[in-house]
């Protein structure tokens, strides 16, 4: 059973773990740990379970600090997310990853709602809504985050960039070398979010949310779900992925 085990199961779960996409995975969502720890101790003395201490917070200004850098860490999950995925899935294909991973930013925003409605009714625009920056907008996040890069890369590879002369700062020259594929990337970005606004009165973001993101997370409300985020964590994490990490970041 052993022997079995090592010669047809491994080789196949280690083939799709090593795949660049997993792999991106990963290393993206690893990066956004750093900041979501700091911010949990912030969020813990924001909502500090004393309420007289609460109290103190709020009335010293303290709290609107703290909540301040709860924003910038939590809230901002999913654009850690889509930055690090990207980044990483160039490099792994050996290609100039800073301008993948800003070119992956900026089509994650404009699938995003840009504008929220007040209590009185008022629209308000031009905004960047945390609520889709933070655990609402991850798979969108993922999902942009490995789009963005394959078709990056694959103009790079296929030589279809701007040339630069010898002696042009290498800063200068990826600048143009990404030039072509980030006006390919970003108006077909800017042709699906037209389309989707246009068409449909949403988003993108929004409808990846209701359409991929809801469904797994009503996953979770099941004794099946449970069991199968329980077991996939451990079982990925044996095979050098942080199993918890991606698992967790697309189930909440």
């Amino acid at each position: 059973m052993k022997e079995k085990f090592n010669e047809k199961v491994i080789p196949v779960i280690l083939k799709f773990i090593n795949t660049k996409g997993i792999q991106s995975i990963k290393n993206g969502m690893v990066t956004s740990m750093s900041p979501l720890i700091i911010g949990s101790i912030f969020l813990i003395l924001s909502n500090f379970p004393v309420k007289a201490v609460v109290d103190v917070l709020e009335s010293t200004g303290i709290k609107a600090v703290l909540d301040q850098a709860c924003g910038a860490t939590f809230s901002i999950s999913a654009m850690i997310a889509v930055i690090g995925i990207s980044y990483s899935y160039a490099k792994l294909e050996n290609q100039e990853p800073l301008n993948c991973a800003i070119i992956s930013l900026a089509s994650f925003l404009i699938l995003m709602p840009s504008s929220i409605t007040t209590e009185s009714g008022e629209v308000v625009t031009g905004i960047i809504n945390k609520t889709w920056t933070a655990g609402q907008g991850m798979i969108g996040a993922i999902i942009v985050g490995l789009i963005v890069p394959l078709v990056y890369c694959w103009f790079l590879k296929k030589n279809i960039r701007i040339k630069m002369p010898a002696g042009v700062p290498e800063g200068v020259t990826n600048a143009f070398s990404a030039l072509i594929p980030a006006f390919v990337i970003l108006t077909g970005t800017a042709v699906i979010h037209g389309i989707c606004s246009i068409g449909f009165n949403t988003t993108g973001m929004e409808i990846i949310y209701k359409v991929v993101q809801t469904p797994l997370q009503k996953m979770t409300d099941s004794l099946g779900g449970a069991v199968l985020m329980c077991f996939t964590g451990p079982f990925l994490w044996f095979f050098g992925v942080h199993g918890s990490t991606v698992v967790g970041g697309i189930m909440t």
